[in-house]
């Protein structure tokens, strides 16, 4: 139980890039959080986040069979300075 408990840290960033690749099909296939694990709130950390690189449209014409529903949050576009600009409804 102990294991759980550690923080992740702050102000992570998970980068993501798929291409060509085929999910579960199960919209309880695959689980996508900023922070995942801690039992203790005071545990989860700030600032931590995944991103998808490009758009839900660039994602779905690449890939396949993933539940985008409980991705789309987590869409965004990188820029050459290292910023990330977050994707609303694309």
């Amino acid at each position: 139980m102990a294991a759980r408990n550690f923080s992740p840290g702050d102000r992570n960033i998970l980068h993501v890039l798929i291409r060509d690749a085929v999910g579960s099909s199960s919209p309880r296939g695959n689980r996508y959080a900023n922070v995942s694990g801690p039992e203790l709130e005071t545990n989860l950390g700030t600032g931590n986040r995944l991103e998808f690189e490009g758009s839900q449209q660039e994602f779905t014409q690449s890939n396949s069979g993933f539940s985008l529903h409980r991705l789309q949050n987590f869409f965004c576009i990188s820029h050459e300075d290292g910023f990330s600009a977050w994707l609303k409804n694309t």
